[in-house]
């Protein structure tokens, strides 16, 4: 509970509008993009993506709030 509370502390579109929130967004999210790659099911595909959706050990409903990163309408400017 206490690192979903911190993943959603550290993701959201008003911490991702400057640089430095998008980094510790990233910090925080980098070994768990696999979670929202949108091949579920597929383990590795032509391009190397690997979609761990169903690997429990990735908790990936505890990061949950990583996906705001990989998200195509999220309008993150990174600061400017």
């Amino acid at each position: 509970f206490r690192m979903a509370t911190s993943v959603d502390d550290h993701c959201h579109s008003e911490q991702l509008s400057t640089l430095h929130g998008r980094w510790e967004c990233q910090q925080i999210c980098h070994d768990h993009f696999c979670c929202f790659d949108v091949e579920q099911g597929v383990e590795e595909d032509s391009e190397g993506s690997y979609s761990c959706r169903t690997d429990e050990s990735k908790l990936c409903r505890i990061f949950a709030g990583c996906e705001i990163l990989v998200l195509k309408d999220f309008k993150g400017n990174g600061g400017k």
